[in-house]
C-alpha cells in the first residue's frame, strides 16, 4: 500500500486541527503520533477514515485521492480501513462473537445485519479471532459484562473482521490499566508483523510509542514538528513535541498517573 497525505488542513471554527500535515508510508509500519491532547491527532484519524471531511489537502492510496470519495466509495474505503476507538463503541447488551461479525456489515447487504445473517465462513472466522485473542471463554457473554482489556481485544477483533488494508486505532490504551495497556499494544504490534498492515496508533504515552512503533510522528498543534524511526525520538524531539516539556519522567508519570486513577479491577 502507497499511502501519502499532503498538505492535510481541518479547522473547526478559528481552531486549526491539522496544519499542513503532509506524511508517506510506503510499506507497513507501525506507526505512532504523540502529541499533546488537541494537538490534532484524533483529527487527523478521523480524517484518513473519512468521518471527518478535511477543509484542503489530499490522501493518497494506491492512486486514489481519499478526500474526493463519496456515496458507495467512501463506504468501501471504511471496510479497508479499520478503525479502533478509546471507547470499544461495542454493543454492549450483545454478545461478543455478534460484536465481532459486525465487523463484516460494512460489506454486506443492509437487511443481512438487521436479521444476524452471517455465513459460515464469517462465523469460523470469528470463532478463529476468539482463540487467538484470547476469548474463547468469552464468546456468548454480553459485550457489556467484559473487563476494559478483554472490550478492546474484541474491539479488535471486529476491526480485524473487516479484513483491512489499514487499522487505524485512536488511543486504543487510554482508559486500560497497565498491565492490559501493554497487552493490547503488544497485540497490535504483532498484528502489523503477521499480517503485515499498517497500523497508525495514536497514544499519550512515549514509552510505549518507543517500546511497540517503528516510526513516530510528533504533533503540536495541528503541525508535524517530528518524524522519524525511534531511535530519533530523543529528549530534544520529546521536548519540542510537548511543548518544551523535559519528557521522559514527566510523561511517564503523567500516564502512569492516569492509568492508575482508571484501573480496572475485571482486568482479564
Amino acid at each position: 500500500m502507497y499511502f501519502d497525505i499532503e498538505k492535510l488542513t481541518k479547522t473547526f471554527g478559528t481552531r486549526t486541527a491539522l496544519d499542513k500535515v503532509s506524511i508517506k508510508a510506503q510499506h507497513p509500519e507501525m506507526i505512532g503520533v504523540i502529541g499533546r491532547s488537541g494537538a490534532g491527532k484524533s483529527t487527523l484519524l478521523r480524517c484518513i477514515n473519512r468521518l471527518t471531511d478535511a477543509d484542503s489537502g489530499r490522501i493518497i492510496v494506491d492512486g486514489t485521492d481519499l478526500t474526493c470519495l463519496a456515496g458507495r466509495d467512501r463506504r468501501l474505503w471504511r471496510a479497508r480501513c479499520a478503525m479502533i476507538f478509546q471507547q470499544f463503541n461495542l454493543v454492549p447488551r450483545l454478545d461478543v462473537v455478534t460484536n465481532i461479525l459486525c465487523g463484516t456489515l460494512s460489506r454486506r447487504p443492509v437487511w443481512a445485519g438487521l436479521f444476524n445473517f452471517f455465513s459460515r465462513d464469517d462465523i469460523d472466522r470469528a470463532v478463529e479471532l476468539l482463540h487467538h485473542l484470547s476469548l474463547e471463554d468469552h464468546g456468548l457473554d454480553r459485550a457489556g459484562n467484559l473487563s476494559g482489556g478483554q472490550q478492546q481485544r474484541v474491539a479488535i477483533a471486529r476491526a480485524l473482521m473487516q479484513n483491512p488494508d489499514i487499522i487505524l486505532a485512536d488511543e486504543p490504551i487510554a482508559s486500560l490499566d497497565p498491565r492490559n495497556a501493554e497487552q493490547i499494544m503488544q497485540i497490535l504490534h504483532d498484528i502489523n508483523r503477521q499480517e503485515n498492515k499498517l497500523v497508525l496508533v495514536n497514544l499519550h504515552s512515549v514509552d510505549m510509542a518507543r517500546r511497540f512503533c517503528d516510526r513516530i510522528i510528533g504533533l503540536r498543534q495541528g503541525r508535524v514538528v517530528f518524524d522519524g524511526p525511534v531511535d530519533a525520538l530523543d529528549d530534544r524531539a520529546v521536548a519540542a513535541i510537548y511543548d518544551g516539556a523535559r519528557a521522559d519522567a514527566a510523561m511517564a508519570a503523567s500516564v502512569t498517573a492516569n492509568l492508575e486513577e482508571r484501573h480496572d479491577p475485571l482486568s482479564a
